[in-house]
């Protein structure tokens, strides 16, 4: 599920990693694996479910991984 224009506002106002990879590579976009070539630091993924009112994004970070931790409101 794709994030709303909102979520991604929201996402690049309030996660520092996601602000500072936008400025460099553009919006955050959804991958399946992070170490894959289009991949850049700070896209999306993985989307958790809604819980509380929140939803867990995971972001890429800067060594192919998975594991930065960003919530947008649902």
């Amino acid at each position: 599920m794709a994030l709303t224009d909102a979520q991604y506002q929201y996402l690049l106002d309030n996660c520092a990693d996601a602000r500072a990879n936008a400025q460099k590579y553009g919006r955050p976009k959804n991958v399946l694996d992070c170490g894959d070539a289009n991949a850049n630091p700070g896209d999306i993924c993985m989307e958790g479910e809604c819980e509380n009112g929140k939803k867990l994004i995971m972001l890429c970070n800067n060594s192919n991984g998975c594991t930065v931790e960003c919530y947008v409101p649902c």
